[in-house]
This record gives structure tokens, C-alpha cells and sequence, in this order.
């Protein structure tokens, strides 16, 4: 049965508001994370406050692990995951998304290369799975992602290698950059849309 949290109480929100009322709009877009969360960057990477605690530090990626012989799967969740021969991850660096963490669970994935979690609502409502990973897996989070993770239990920053994916439009401590201004080496636009070619630098979520 899954688990449903409110990710903000009637405190957080006042806070929220009041970042608001004294910040620019193209500074809002994480408000409602910022009356538990603090984000300071330290030399390629982020010292983690809860709560106006300090409880650990992202990695920083200059030190993301290189998959052996430069390849690797990527498992998605999703029904037709059953329907796919999934054996020879065993034997094979595999990142994992979102629900394909219950591969880990089955056996078949016993040790992810990473796992990468964009929406905080699913570490939320799947908190026990998440829980269930080995201790030092290495998890790439948005920071909705992160606060959630922080929401279920603080100390869990300690027991993963954490790394920061911030937004490429809105990074944590700058203000939204339209989709016009970013920078084509590390990014593929078309329209509205984008793909990120650098997790350091971002990703489109």
C-alpha cells in the first residue's frame, strides 16, 4: 500500500510565502522546499541543512563513478518491464528509475550502478523501498527528490552517495534562465523542448 505525505506543513507554507513576498518571482521556483532545505555550494558540491541542521554533503560530480568499458543499461519502470529478459543485468552496470528499484529487491539488480529520481513524490510514497537499497548506492536527485528523501528520514544522507541534479532552467540559488540563454554545448533545444547532455550542469524535469 503505498504511503502519501503532505511534503509541507501549514508552517512550511507560511514560509514559503514569505520568501515570495521578499524574493523576485524568477527566484520562486523552490520555495516550498526552502522552510526545511538549505542548499550551500562548496567546491562542486552542496553542504545539505534540514531543518537548520547540518546532515551531509552531495558528492561532487568530478567524482561520479565511470561505468566499466564506458557502457551501461538504463531501467525504467513501467508494465512491459516484466515482459524483458533482465538476466544479464546482473552481471552489468545498470542505472536504475524510479519504480525499477524493486529490481534491487528481486535480486536481479543487486547493486545498481546509480539510481536516479527526479519526482520527490515517488521516494514519498515508496519510502520502504528506498529504504531497502544497499547502503552507499549512489542516488542522482532533483531536489524534489532530495527534500523528500530528507523528509523520510534525515540520516538517510549518510547512508547513500548523494548527487545533486538541479533543474538546467532553475538551478537552486539563481534565478529561472530562460530556455533561449542556455548554453548549446551542454544542452540539445528544440522549441520548448530540451535534452540534457550533462548532469552536472542540469536536467530538464
Amino acid at each position: 500500500m503505498k504511503l502519501r505525505f503532505k511534503e509541507s506543513s501549514f508552517g512550511g507554507k507560511c514560509k514559503e510565502i514569505l520568501y515570495k513576498f521578499t524574493h523576485m518571482p524568477a527566484m520562486w521556483h523552490h520555495a516550498k522546499y526552502r522552510s526545511n532545505l538549505a542548499l550551500l555550494g562548496v567546491g562542486g558540491s552542496f553542504l545539505v541543512s534540514w531543518k537548520g541542521k547540518a546532515i551531509g554533503h552531495t558528492s561532487s560530480w568530478l567524482a561520479f563513478p565511470v561505468p566499466k568499458g564506458g557502457a551501461f543499461y538504463v531501467a525504467g519502470s513501467g508494465p512491459s518491464i516484466s515482459d524483458q529478459e533482465l538476466e544479464s543485468l546482473k552481471f552489468s552496470d545498470t542505472v536504475l528509475l524510479n519504480g525499477a528499484i524493486t529490481l534491487v529487491k528481486s535480486g536481479i539488480v543487486p547493486k545498481p550502478f546509480a539510481v536516479i529520481v527526479e519526482d520527490g513524490r515517488f521516494i514519498l510514497e515508496r519510502s520502504e523501498l528506498i529504504k531497502s537499497l544497499p547502503k552507499n548506492t549512489t542516488m542522482v536527485l532533483s531536489v524534489s527528490a532530495l527534500h523528500a528523501l530528507c523528509t523520510i528520514d534525515p540520516l538517510l544522507m549518510q547512508y547513500f552517495t548523494v548527487y545533486l541534479m538541479q533543474s538546467v532552467m532553475m538551478p537552486w540559488s539563481e534565478a529561472k534562465r530562460p530556455i533561449n540563454t542556455l548554453d548549446l554545448e551542454i544542452v540539445r533545444i528544440s522549441g520548448d523542448i530540451g535534452l540534457s547532455l550533462d548532469l552536472s550542469y542540469g536536467h530538464f524535469g
